[in-house]
């Protein structure tokens, strides 16, 4: 009787009866995980006709493949070099010349060039060697198209030595200053055609005319290149 007594009054005259009849005939069977929960406390089982939770929405690409080649460099992060780039040219006309760029990006409009250069010729009485590094800031102007234009300028320094008669002719060296324009022409997003145009100027004296030893050369002489370049 102490078992029913508190039975009764934990639940009430009403819920007792439904417990008793759901035990017994199993009347109200359907509702009987609510009122599961509200007796023992447990909590009641989703129902399957709730609505399922909403899926997260699907992030976008990054870019489409309509875009330009060139807007995909448009990110870049927050290190100090953002690119890495190597350009050269070789020639062969009269002799061997042959320059060396190693290009840091330090954006999508400006880079640092480290670059160095060789030249080599000969004839029967004359031959000369010049060799040298530069360093340039370089202002380029990436675009929708597949040609980049750019100009820059730099110091540098030039050593050379210069035979006539098998004898030393010109034996110098000078600093200089470089400045140049070109274009990139870009067959891929790493790889091209570069063709520029050079200007340098003597700081010091310049070499000596062959054909006239008491003159100078022109203290600023041009050279036209036409090389290939990789991105990295």
């Amino acid at each position: 009787m102490n078992f029913a007594t508190s039975l009764l009054r934990t639940l009430g005259p009403v819920q007792l009866a439904r417990f008793f009849a759901i035990a017994i005939f199993g009347i109200g069977y359907h509702p009987a995980p609510s009122f599961a929960a509200e007796i023992v406390g447990v909590d009641e089982p989703a129902s399957e006709d709730a609505p399922e939770a909403a899926p997260a929405p699907r992030s976008l690409p990054r870019g489409t493949k309509n875009q330009p080649r060139q807007i995909e460099r448009e990110d870049y992060d927050d290190s100090f070099i953002q690119d890495v780039g190597v350009s050269g040219t070789v020639g062969f006309s009269g002799g061997f010349t042959a320059n060396l760029s190693v290009s840091l990006g330090l954006n999508r409009y400006t880079a640092i060039d480290l670059s160095g250069f060789y030249l080599s010729w000969a004839t029967e009485d004359q031959s000369e060697v010049r060799y040298g590094p530069e360093v340039d800031l370089v202002l380029r102007y990436p675009n929708s198209t597949m040609f980049t234009p750019f100009i820059g300028a730099g110091p540098g320094f030039e050593k050379w030595k210069r035979e006539k008669d098998d004898q030393e002719y010109d034996l110098s060296s000078s600093l200089t200053a470089n400045y140049f324009a070109g274009i990139n022409l870009g067959l891929s997003r790493h790889f091209g055609f570069q063709i520029q145009s050079r200007w340098v100027t003597y700081v010091n004296d310049p070499p000596r005319d062959f054909k006239k030893p008491d003159k100078k050369e022109p203290q600023t002489q041009s050279r036209v290149g036409i090389g290939f370049y990789f991105a990295i």
